[in-house]
């Protein structure tokens, strides 16, 4: 994949993609086609956190799932057990936790264009000698851009245990909407890929 006029600060050119999923095969209790899931984010500012509650609960929607969506105060983190008492509270019988970070910070370089004049000699044994060097930049560089990334656990209420895991990385982009909506989706619809919500 050619990344032109892009230098990336943190990595190479960048895709969104799964980086990497876990499901507990030995649990046996997974949540109904149905069922009640509280739907927790974490991110830098509360409004990417609402973005990733709102994301997170529509994709559990075309899934059958009902969705709970849940703030923590001002974005600071709540502890598990915080988080699963409230989540029995409200009668839902799994805990989704999601938590978005930047990853990747790109910028777009402006193009530029170079002119350069060589040396030259003169005869009767005289020599002289120039250089001449002009660089300058066709236009101002583009605004930076970040890509974020998701990391996602879905736990089971009743008993706490941790029943699936998930990562995905999106693309430096501006808009950070469209990349929660990708983030939700590769995450969720690897999960109910592995089999972990019944259709």
């Amino acid at each position: 994949m050619v990344c032109a006029g892009i230098a990336l600060l943190l990595s190479g050119c960048a895709s969104s993609s799964l980086v990497a999923q876990w499901k507990d095969t030995q649990f046996a209790g997974q949540p109904p086609r149905g069922a009640k899931v509280t739907v927790v984010c974490q991110a830098p500012d509360s409004t990417l956190q609402r973005i990733c509650v709102d994301r997170m609960s529509e994709r559990l929607v075309t899934q059958g799932m009902q969705p709970i969506p849940a703030l923590d105060v001002d974005g600071a983190p709540a502890d598990q057990a915080t988080l699963l008492l409230g989540t029995r509270s409200v009668g839902a019988t799994a805990l989704l936790r999601t938590r978005i970070a930047p990853e990747v910070a790109a910028i777009t370089t402006a193009p530029s264009f170079n002119i350069g004049i060589g040396g030259f000699s003169g005869g009767y044994g005289s020599g002289g000698g120039v250089g001449v060097g002009v660089s300058a930049p066709l236009g101002d560089a583009g605004p930076p851009a970040t890509g974020y990334g998701a990391s996602a656990a879905l736990a089971d209420v009743a008993s706490g245990q941790l029943m699936w895991s998930g990562r995905a990385s999106a693309s430096p982009s501006s808009d950070l909407s469209q990349q929660l909506t990708t983030l939700s989706a590769q995450m969720l619809d690897a999960a109910f890929q592995s089999g972990l919500f019944p259709r």
